[in-house]
């Protein structure tokens, strides 16, 4: 920092050669020792040189000043960051609130502190890993892969399932062979982040091998069936991300699902699928398909809960079925406030449309 504070001072006061950046005592102004001289006065009348010939040394020297405002303040703020260790240190804290208050402040640091982290995840401490680990998801650095890689394996399945986690939320398609290993895990929270990786992962065919792309399919399949809720949310999430592709089957299933969460998942999904709208389609399905979709769809209009019939009301919409017409009026004489105003909407658009 003095060599700084010197050059800058060197590069100010070299536009001002008759006085002392810090004058007498500190202050700005001229060096004790000068003397006003003729050649410093302003020439009067009578002298030979004109007064447009005149240039005061001034601006240049609060030109010089402006410029290195900005760069002096932003010089002593670099230097005067703060290190990571300190934050890193209370990451080994048996106190939660302390470990995840210091995850807080190393995440400021964004990939800046992701190599310091990288050397932590190996740590003895289970709970270290775990806080890298989820740091590393949230910072988003490719640098990071590999690490998670390794880390699906850990001994805790909480840090494997936030390696599994991060690695999709990085979109790794390297990631894909490795995460298929992990696919059957007992642990909840493992198994749906792998099969949310899987899909997240997929960014093509481009991307990821065929025999890898149609394994990680087979997976996401099969957990549709799989028995916790959470999982099979995952597989409905994950099977977006390769079009639904020959999922239609299940996702009408699932849009009977015990769980209310996965029932709306699916419901949207139909609406999307029967119309092609859906990522790397091949357009809508066939006749046969459309209508097995539209029959579904008007089950939930009996769904008990709102946001599922709403979503399946708009689905049909989406659609354009005319063929639950009977359906939707039915839903509009004897629904709620909500049923009423989205059926009628519907029906309104349906009959401007055969019109």
């Amino acid at each position: 920092m003095r060599y700084i504070y010197k050059q800058l001072r060197e590069f100010i006061g070299s536009t001002h050669t008759g006085s002392d950046w810090r004058g007498s005592g500190g202050s700005w102004g001229p060096k004790p020792s000068a003397r006003r001289t003729d050649s410093m006065r302003a020439p009067d009348s009578s002298s030979t040189t004109s007064r447009s010939s005149f240039k005061s040394p001034f601006p240049a020297f609060r030109w010089r000043v402006l410029l290195v405002g900005p760069l002096l303040f932003a010089l002593t703020t670099t230097c005067s960051k703060p290190s990571p260790e300190p934050f890193i240190a209370q990451l080994k804290s048996i106190q939660s609130r302390q470990r995840e208050k210091a995850a807080g402040k190393l995440l400021k640091y964004g990939d800046e502190v992701v190599p310091r982290l990288i050397e932590e995840a190996d740590s003895e401490y289970t709970r270290v890993r775990f806080e890298v680990l989820r740091l590393l998801g949230r910072i988003r650095d490719p640098r990071a892969v590999p690490t998670m890689i390794r880390a699906l394996d850990d001994k805790s399945s909480k840090v494997a399932a936030l390696a599994a986690w991060g690695l999709g939320e990085l979109k790794a398609p390297e990631a894909v062979p490795h995460l298929l290993r992990y696919h059957r895990e007992v642990s909840t929270d493992l198994r749906a982040e792998v099969i949310r990786g899987l899909g997240l992962c997929y960014a093509g065919p481009d991307t990821v091998s065929i025999a890898d792309a149609d394994s990680a399919y087979a997976a996401i399949i099969r957990a549709f069936d799989d028995t916790e809720t959470k999982v099979r949310i995952a597989a409905l999430q994950a099977s977006h991300e390769y079009g639904y592709r020959d999922a239609v089957v299940h996702l009408i299933r699932r849009s009977r699902d015990e769980t209310a969460e996965v029932r709306y998942v699916a419901v949207q999904a139909l609406g999307q699928v029967a119309i092609g709208r859906t990522r790397r389609s091949s357009g809508p399905v066939d006749a046969q398909m459309r209508h097995n979709i539209i029959q579904a769809l008007v089950v939930s209009l009996s769904e008990p809960n709102q946001s599922i019939r709403t979503k399946a009301v708009r689905a049909l919409e989406m659609i354009g079925a005319p063929e639950a017409a009977s359906q939707l009026e039915k839903l509009r004489e004897t629904g709620t406030v909500e049923d009423r105003r989205e059926a009628g909407r519907v029906l309104g658009n349906l009959r401007e449309g055969n019109g």
